[in-house]
């Protein structure tokens, strides 16, 4: 059995990269990202809607109630990073993702060879030496309902369409013998009808008539579910070589899962900045309200103050939240249409709010989104999605509001069928990506941007008066001769300090020009953003970059040319 001593040069969360203003990654081919197949795919165009006449818009004194969770701190503007790598005593690196909720050990060198991790959608690979990321060992995180067992849930999750006759979810003891895990780890696994002592090679013909990659034989694979946390499942794939953490145990026998943030009413208190479709938007508006940053919920709208559909002056738009406690969202059936490259998005929706004196209001009713389409807009500013009116009314708190949502927008266009979330690291240009939720998502939304040729969005993604590329047409010139990039990010590092909030991001970009050459580039950016909380006049300024260092280094370099870590 191959055995790798993993020893990984430190990764602190306070990293240390070069942020001198960008080398940038306009000038030379667009950079690109190694994101797995696309998902989410969402462009814009999918999910339009015609112009609306509601002549009635929502604004917060039509609402009083409808006001933001007190129960967030500050601190919890948008997570210091979706993952990160931390060194405890022992030299073993403690892998974090706060997106997928898990963590684990691991040590950075084996055997003369480094271990590195990679995280991709609900996946995070642990790989040594030149391995591909995606070739090594990993753990696969799914949700479930708290009340399944761990075998309903993979039947639920991936047995729809295969015999249990010839695929068993069956409980199993350790899968790792002689290793010991905490009394609330129960184990499964996917195995098939055979006999004793029945050849490899008739085994794994057997496992091709069930889910592939989770039906395996010749190597460590199972399925995990710690009872404490009965909302996830997880998956290993370990294969025959142990990757270690500390006290001589493998990695996988690390890991932990992370309590779930707190949610309100059914509404994350995480951080959410998201204009990638009109659901996002929307809930990212309520989000804002319920972490009290109005500055930013008022962002959301397109219109200018004293608009006939816009809401009032900002003043008067929070003091109408005043006696909001929290916001619970339902969204309905999503529809829309495109017009002259305008689209527009109806989006009815159930607001139950909760008071500062305890009591609840129930409000029914229905958005309208509008987005220039992205690949005409010209010349900055960028023109995001956002809202153009809103008619809202209270009905009833015991009604069921299913029905009324059917009826709230009065203009509909074509239901729009959600898209199955997938792999969160894909920035092709079959997606559409718009998201300023966390550091690495401003960055894989600038190469989506790029890669759909709106240039104007990604200019957008730099921060107003920061160490920003040329001027736009120069900008917009650097990538004429880029066809696609693809985009590896590292472990974020992050800073604070007097409301201001500072996140490195280690990169490799590899880009295809359109003579069809490969460029690779690597290196850091630098992101900042001043706390939501404290931003109290408008217009509000959302996690951008403020400056990169970025430097071309050898195509197939692959993940070692990456910086391990970078300093604001």
């Amino acid at each position: 059995m191959r055995r790798l001593i993993l020893i990984i040069a430190t990764l602190l969360i306070f990293s240390a990269c070069n942020s001198a203003p960008v080398a940038n990654p306009t000038s030379a081919p667009a950079p690109s990202a190694s994101a797995p197949a696309a998902t989410n795919t969402l462009p814009p165009i999918e999910t339009s809607a015609p112009i609306p006449t509601l002549a009635v818009t929502l604004a917060p004194t039509d609402a009083p109630t409808l006001a933001p969770s007190s129960t967030v701190a500050p601190t919890q503007a948008p997570t210091s990073a979706p993952s990160t790598a931390t060194v405890p005593s022992g030299g073993a690196v403690t892998y974090t993702s706060q997106v997928l909720g898990i963590s684990f050990m691991y040590l950075p060198h084996q055997g003369g060879e480094t271990v590195g991790t990679f995280e991709s959608g609900d996946k995070v690979y642990v790989f040594a030496g030149n391995t591909p990321p995606t070739q090594g060992q990993w753990v696969q995180v799914f949700q479930k309902a708290a009340n399944d067992s761990l075998e309903d849930a993979i039947k639920k999750t991936l047995m729809k369409n295969y015999s249990p006759q010839d695929c068993l979810v069956v409980k199993t003891s350790n899968p790792v013998g002689g290793q010991t895990n905490p009394p609330s780890y129960v184990f499964a696994k996917i195995d098939v009808p055979h006999l004793a002592n029945e050849p490899l090679p008739t085994l794994t013909a057997k496992a091709q008539k069930c889910p592939q990659p989770y039906t395996a034989f010749g190597g460590i694979a199972y399925f995990m579910q710690d009872t404490n946390h009965p909302d996830r499942f997880l998956f290993f794939s370990i294969g025959q070589y142990a990757i270690l953490s500390a006290n001589n145990q493998p990695w996988q026998n690390s890991i932990k899962l992370l309590d779930s943030g707190s949610t309100s009413g059914g509404t994350s208190n995480a951080y959410l900045d998201d204009r990638s479709t009109a659901q996002s938007v929307i809930t990212s508006h309520v989000n804002a309200l319920n972490l009290k940053q109005y500055l930013r919920a008022y962002s959301y709208w397109n219109l200018p103050p004293g608009s006939p559909s816009a809401p009032q002056s900002f003043e008067q738009f929070q003091a109408g939240y005043a006696n909001t406690a929290s916001i619970q969202l339902k969204i309905g059936t999503v529809t829309g249409d495109v017009g002259a490259g305008q689209l527009y998005y109806s989006v009815p929706v159930t607001l139950i709010a909760q008071t500062t004196s305890a009591a609840t209001q129930t409000f029914v009713g229905c958005y309208i989104l509008h987005l220039a389409n992205p690949a005409i807009q010209a010349s900055p500013p960028s023109h995001p999605l956002g809202i153009e009116s809103a008619k809202v009314q209270q009905v009833a708190n015991n009604v069921k509001t299913d029905d009324l949502m059917s009826h709230a927008c009065e203009i509909q266009g074509q239901a729009l069928t959600p898209t199955a979330v997938g792999d969160p690291a894909n920035i092709d240009a079959t997606r559409y990506l718009d998201d300023r939720s966390d550091a690495v998502q401003v960055l894989r939304s600038l190469f989506n941007a790029v890669n759909r040729k709106e240039y104007v969005r990604a200019y957008s993604y730099w921060e107003p008066g920061a160490a920003q590329p040329q001027p736009f047409a120069q900008f917009q010139q650097g990538y004429a001769n880029t066809a696609s990039v693809q985009l590896m990010t590292g472990a974020v590092g992050s800073d604070s300090g007097a409301g201001q909030l500072y996140y490195t991001v280690p990169v490799l970009l590899v880009a295809k020009t359109t003579d069809n050459a490969t460029q690779t580039f690597a290196g850091c950016y630098t992101l900042h953003l001043s706390r939501p909380e404290i931003q109290g006049v408008p217009p509000f300024q959302p996690l951008g970059i403020r400056s990169a260092n970025i430097h071309v280094v050898a195509n197939g370099a692959g993940a070692s040319a990456m910086p391990q870590s970078c300093v604001p």
